[in-house]
């Protein structure tokens, strides 16, 4: 059976992290979050502050460190980042598997309460600056760009 390589593609709080809790369970994650939370936990700070003080290239360094080790391990993979260009999703490659894009698509409206939730429930925010940024730069996965599949979520 082929080996699965899912990018998830969507805004913070779209709903990315849940949906691998319900389709992709034994799957190996690759994420920045993961990265931070578990430095947040070592150093016991919050998200915001570890985020603030890690490096970013080796938040970077670190998943492609584990990428590769999913990859030489024959693993089912999800990309748990935003995935909002064809940039951040070139990055990650793998000849042999299967590329299957989740793409995610939520109401401002509902993007605003969870954003909120989320804050008020982990600490994390993504101000609102950075996520109007990244709604500009956000290109929609195409089969052209190499994906076998898409996968559109709509909250």
């Amino acid at each position: 059976m082929q080996k699965e390589l899912v990018y998830l593609v969507g805004l913070p709080a779209s709903g990315k992290s849940t949906y691998i809790e319900k389709h992709y369970k034994n799957y190996a994650i690759v994420s920045n979050d993961v990265i931070v939370e578990e430095f947040a936990e070592e150093k016991n700070i919050d998200y915001n502050t570890a985020w603030k003080k890690l490096n970013f290239s080796y938040v970077n360094e670190e998943c492609m460190r584990r990428f590769k080790a999913a990859v030489k391990a024959g693993k089912n993979i999800v990309i748990d980042n935003t995935n909002l260009t064809i940039k951040a999703r070139r990055k990650y490659d793998a000849p042999d598997y299967v590329k299957i894009a989740v793409v995610f698509n939520i109401s401002d409206s509902e993007l605003s309460k969870r954003t909120e939730k989320r804050k008020n429930e982990t600490g994390k925010l993504v101000p609102v600056d950075a996520i109007d940024n990244m709604k500009h730069i956000f290109v929609k996965p195409t089969k052209s760009e190499g994906f076998d599949k898409i996968i559109l979520v709509s909250m």
